[in-house]
């Protein structure tokens, strides 16, 4: 059976490679049909592409011959001749009836490239199938179709004849194979067995040990401990050795305290011996409160003050000759001038103090009036600075739109770029989207001039830009960027942006709104413009006749410029 299926794998490889041949017989038909087919066209395009560059070149050779024409036509009143430099033009040239403009040419030139890309994609066409053909030729070999027919039948019936033989090999191959890998996992099993046993066995035994051994501990802590259950013995030794801990802290308390007891009672001696006192009590009774150790001392003051003015007063001859006259009432004389003079000291002081107090007001007073006067005309010019600025920042409250100095110069310029965008993005959204300036804050703004509606044509309605779709996105912001090419065309001294790439976003269009979105571009494309497109999007390579296709391989990427079919 074995040797049967070697003959037929064989034979099988021999029918292929008959088969292979029979296609090739079969596809060297075909080929030599369409590559007819291609010659005829590729000589058609070739005669297209030599009629138009004649073209072109004709209407090249009249502007040539008309360039003065058009160069008195560009040139405006009072601009100097770029030939002569004369700023008079007495005699201008007029173009001639039927004279080719620039325009013209541009769009020969056009027609003239995509005739000679059209050329080149049926030039290669033709090489790619006589290589092609070369390679299948070579293939076949010398033999005929019908040679290569008779030995694949020939070779087929050895085929069957030899598969039939071979086909018990696959059911007994089977069966030897799942015996013998039967035969190995029993083994590997009882081995497994064997190693486990014994391993338990070892591991029993140490179980055994250590469980008699633990057994006999727990006996003999028992015996002696007066509890019949080792949880009792565990939770009496637990309550013990929680008292022996609050013991411990306790006893250290306790010196503590009493080495604190003996430090205080040593400060204690040493400042009843230094102030004169016998026993603390002794101490405690004489303390004085602030108030009594004041009012003393304010009574010493007093009478040291009195005893000084009593003496002035004894002393003098006056005061002698009187204390020889009988005695009077000295203690109300006393109180009323004690009185007086307390009276006087504090108008005294009080008049004092107040004049300190004006001369002060005064002197500051004059200060402020000078400091206001130097900064009244800064706080003006700030003032009118600080409005002007919150004005022009959209910040103040007299700006109700908040929109800033800069908004507000660019809102003109804004709304020539939405003109100019509307033109576009009707024809892209079938006359469905528009686009209006708003000087109000859009949503999430927070300030105004710069932002844009979407009007609805179709309801009516207003709509944020913000509530569009990825498409309808993605068309706007493309009609937004022609509006601005072409407002910068416009200027005076603008330039002309005759290239112009749109990268990606066609994915998200709908089949009506991408065809819209391409005839712009195409139109774009008529009036001389280069349009760029890069899409991942298969639908558009019928709609864009110059393609470079891009492929990556394990190497690195390659370029390839290809034609859209049809």
């Amino acid at each position: 059976a074995r040797e049967a299926a070697v003959e037929a794998e064989r034979l099988s490889a021999d029918v292929a490679v008959v088969v292979a041949r029979l296609a090739a017989h079969d596809r060297i038909a075909s080929l030599r049909t369409e590559l007819a087919t291609a010659r005829d066209q590729r000589r058609s395009h070739t005669d297209v592409c030599q009629a138009l560059k004649e073209h072109w070149l004709e209407l090249c050779e009249a502007r040539i011959r008309g360039m003065a024409a058009e160069i008195a036509t560009d040139l405006a009143v009072g601009a100097s001749c770029p030939v002569c430099g004369s700023a008079d033009h007495p005699h201008k040239a007029e173009p001639a009836p039927g004279a080719p403009t620039a325009t013209a040419e541009k769009e020969a030139r056009r027609r003239l490239d995509d005739a000679e890309g059209e050329r080149t994609a049926h030039d290669l066409k033709v090489h790619e199938l006589t290589a092609t053909l070369g390679l299948l030729e070579r293939e076949v070999g010398t033999t005929s179709r019908e040679q290569d027919l008779a030995a694949h039948d020939a070779t087929e019936r050895a085929h069957v004849a030899a598969a039939n033989r071979a086909r018990a090999r696959g059911e007994l191959e089977a069966a030897l194979v799942l015996a013998e890998r039967s035969l190995q996992a029993a083994r590997a099993d009882l081995e497994s067995c064997r190693v486990e046993l014994a391993a338990t066995r070892t591991q029993l035994d140490a179980d055994q040990a250590e469980h008699q051994r633990i057994a006999t501990v727990i006996d003999g802590l028992l015996d002696g401990s007066g509890h019949s259950e080792l949880a009792s013995l565990i939770s009496d030794r637990h309550h013990l050795a929680e008292a022996c801990e609050a013991a411990l802290r306790l006893e250290h308390a306790s010196r503590v305290a009493t080495q604190r007891a003996a430090d205080a009672e040593a400060d204690l001696s040493a400042w009843l011996a230094e102030h004169d006192f016998a026993a603390p009590d002794d101490a405690l009774t004489a303390v004085l409160t602030d108030g009594e150790a004041q009012r003393l001392e304010s009574e010493i003051a007093r009478h040291e003050s009195r005893l000084s003015a009593s003496r002035a007063v004894l002393e003098d001859p006056a005061v002698a000759d009187a204390l020889l006259q009988p005695a009077r009432d000295t203690a109300a004389a006393d109180a009323l001038h004690v009185a007086r003079l307390d009276d006087l000291g504090a108008a005294r002081s009080a008049a004092q103090v107040s004049e300190v107090r004006a001369r002060r007001l005064v002197d500051l007073g004059a200060q402020l009036e000078t400091t206001l006067e130097a900064w009244r005309p800064l706080h003006t010019a700030y003032a009118v600075a600080a409005e002007l600025a919150a004005f022009v920042e959209g910040k103040s409250a007299d700006n109700e739109l908040r929109m800033r100095l800069s908004a507000y110069v660019l809102a003109w310029r804004l709304t020539q770029v939405v003109a100019a965008a509307n033109e576009r993005l009707l024809r892209m959204s079938d006359q469905r989207y528009s686009l209006e300036h708003t000087g109000r804050r859009g949503a999430g703004e927070s300030r105004g001039g710069l932002s844009l509606l979407v009007l609805d044509e179709w309801s009516g309605e207003h709509r944020d830009p913000a509530t569009l779709s990825g498409g309808e996105t993605f068309v706007v912001s493309l009609a937004l960027a022609l509006g601005l090419a072409d407002v910068v065309t416009q200027e005076a001294g603008g330039a002309e942006l005759d290239t112009l790439f749109v990268d990606e976003g066609f994915g998200s269009l709908d089949s009506e709104t991408l065809d819209d979105v391409m005839d712009t571009l195409d139109t774009l494309r008529d009036g001389g413009r280069v349009v760029g497109v890069v899409s991942h999007v298969a639908e558009m390579r019928s709609r864009i006749p110059t393609q470079l296709s891009v492929a990556k391989d394990r190497t690195g990427s390659s370029v390839a410029i290809t034609r859209a079919a049809g």
